[in-house]
């Protein structure tokens, strides 16, 4: 095979992705601001007329540990500590629209104040050995000068397969896939909520 149809380097690739797979390794998922960069918008502009900051509520450690919800993999471990994640998650995604946001240890009675969890997470191999689906399920609250305005539960269904190329892992695979999946959460149904309680609050252009 070597030399016909795979390099070298590709054929120790699929050894190792395989191995990793079906022999029932566990991966602690790394945090990082990094794989945010890909998917997010640094040309958006920012919103300063009627919000000044954007307050999160920071969430607290919760590691817990997920198996493959399908057969394939069933022994692979993935540690994930959802409020690490939630937390750089939630703080990059309001940077690209509000120029003061941070986390905070209590309530913010002023301007957009966030309050939300990771309640689930979910993920199994898809059609081949290097993508994964990721599904999460979360609850945010936001209140706007101390009233509250939106308190949804949403759950991202949407597929997310991440392939290996040359710049790529499989643990950056699972890394990269588990921040999408929270963004998504994020940008496609969370947002179109906010803009639109917004309006009935503020003047929303």
């Amino acid at each position: 095979i070597n030399g016909i149809f795979l390099p070298e380097k590709d054929l120790k690739k699929i050894k190792f992705i395989l191995g990793f797979i079906f022999s029932g390794c566990s991966h602690k998922l790394e945090v990082s601001d990094s794989y945010m960069e890909p998917h997010i918008n640094k040309k958006a502009q920012k919103v300063e007329d009627f919000i000044s900051s954007v307050s999160i509520l920071e969430n607290k450690s919760n590691i817990l540990e997920k198996r493959s919800e399908r057969l394939r993999a069933k022994g692979t471990l993935i540690k994930v500590d959802h409020g690490e994640l939630n937390n750089t998650v939630s703080k990059s995604y309001f940077s690209q629209y509000f120029k003061n946001v941070s986390l905070t240890s209590s309530k913010i009675n002023k301007d957009l104040y966030i309050e939300s969890e990771i309640l689930d997470s979910k993920f199994y191999f898809y059609a081949f050995p290097d993508g994964t689906h990721v599904e999460a399920t979360l609850r945010i609250k936001a209140y706007y000068n101390g009233d509250l305005i939106l308190d949804k539960v949403y759950k991202n269904e949407k597929d997310i397969t991440v392939y290996l190329s040359a710049h790529l892992t499989l643990t950056s695979l699972f890394d990269e896939t588990y921040h999408e999946a929270i963004l998504n959460v994020y940008k496609n149904e969370f947002q179109k909520d906010l803009i639109s309680v917004l309006k009935t609050k503020v003047a929303v252009n």
